[in-house]
């Protein structure tokens, strides 16, 4: 066990939270680590006070007190008033430390937000795109990076920022095609997978600049998109294939969305059809697809529910833990859902706000030393996610 997964363990430990499998796992390594003993036994110290504080009629401190602020006082009446004053006490006391760790928990993010900035910062291509751990100049990566980027804009000076930000931008207008299909430089083959976070991110570019230049490839992007439509409603991973993938079609639909939001024309039939297709999809049963179905069948695109009692909460709690449960562990952790999962949160207006800590705490645990996340897709498209979710969940 890493001293990292460790500290979040003690804290689950002396929140009673913790499983007795994972109990054992942290005492054989607290016995054999110093430095994660030592907090351990700090922070039981810390709780031991706060579960301690109570009212003493011996104590001198509260008579001091209570003296010096009801001198006229009868002694009898003195009681209610040390009440009051050791519950101020202890509140006082849990408040500052409350804080303090607070203040800990936001540094740990922001350290690992400056980390995978970095780390991304240096990965860059010198055409402004970013590469995937199959394809060179990855539009997805460049995409999602650029995302991450924009919500991440106080962490760079201005030069800096603005130098990564044109680049990668550049990149992406000069991907769009005359007939509006994206192309990342080194693919043989256009992708609708390209397609979605092309639009996506261009569409958050042009709600915060309205040049003439990216409305237009992006209203060429947003046609191409809509003809390649199926009948059934949903896209195809590859131009011109047959078999519709719902995750592709979940990516285009927010990508159309957002688009139109920014101001571009979609066809809202388009989109409702999009949405249709998602919302009669069955799971296959692997963990990839179950997160889309639970969230897209269920509430992401189900307008009753808008007028019906939903459990959100209990909802969301169980879409959080299937992300970063025991199916986490596997090989190959999907990043993707995460954006799935956002996709979701932006749809129900909910803040989530202990289901965006957990999903924050589970990406603190998975950074690599070098400041990075990896999974099958590679690294850059691993960090991009995970700093652009830090980022938008680390406030909660």
């Amino acid at each position: 066990m890493k001293c990292k997964k460790a500290g979040y363990y003690i804290n689950l430990f002396l929140d009673k939270d913790l499983s007795e499998k994972k109990k054992i796992n942290l005492k054989i390594h607290l016995e054999a680590c110093d430095s994660c003993r030592r907090e351990f036994d700090t922070l039981k110290k810390t709780h031991e006070l706060l579960n301690d504080i109570k009212y003493s009629s011996e104590s001198k401190f509260l008579s001091a007190i209570s003296s010096a602020l009801l001198p006229n006082e009868k002694a009898k009446s003195f009681s209610f008033y040390r009440k009051k004053i050791a519950f101020i006490s202890a509140v006082s006391v849990f408040s500052l430390i409350t804080a303090f760790f607070t203040v800990k928990i936001i540094e740990s993010r922001d350290n690992s937000l400056m980390k995978g900035l970095h780390y991304l910062e240096k990965t860059q291509n010198e055409d402004g795109s970013w590469n995937s751990n199959i394809f060179q100049k990855s539009i997805p990566v460049t995409s999602i990076t650029l995302l991450s980027m924009m919500e991440n804009k106080t962490k760079f000076d201005k030069e800096k920022y603005d130098k990564i930000t044109s680049k990668a931008t550049a990149y992406l207008l000069s991907s769009v095609q005359s007939n509006g299909i994206i192309i990342g430089d080194s693919r043989k083959r256009a992708t609708i997978h390209d397609q979605a976070f092309g639009i996506l991110t261009l569409s958050r570019i042009y709600s915060l600049n309205k040049a003439e230049e990216i409305k237009f490839k992006l209203e060429l992007a947003v046609k191409a998109a809509e003809a390649n439509q199926k009948e059934k409603g949903g896209w195809t991973y590859y131009f011109h294939s047959s078999a519709e993938d719902v995750i592709v079609s979940a990516n285009m639909i927010k990508a159309l969305i957002k688009a139109k939001e920014s101001g571009i024309h979609c066809n809202n039939e388009v989109i409702n059809k999009g949405l249709g297709f998602i919302k009669t999809y069955s799971a296959d049963g692997n963990y990839n697809s179950y997160i889309v179905n639970v969230l897209a069948k269920n509430t992401l695109v189900s307008t009753e529910n808008k007028t019906k009692t939903f459990d959100f909460n209990r909802h969301l709690s169980k879409i959080t833990n299937a992300i970063v449960g025991k199916e986490s562990e596997k090989p190959c952790f999907y990043y993707q859902d995460l954006l799935i999962y956002d996709y979701y949160l932006d749809y129900v207006k909910k803040n989530a706000m202990q289901q965006k800590k957990n999903i924050c705490r589970f990406l603190l645990l998975k950074q690599d030393k070098e400041g990075s996340w990896t999974n099958c897709s590679g690294k850059n498209y691993a960090t991009a996610i995970a700093t652009y979710i830090l980022a938008k969940y680390g406030g909660s």
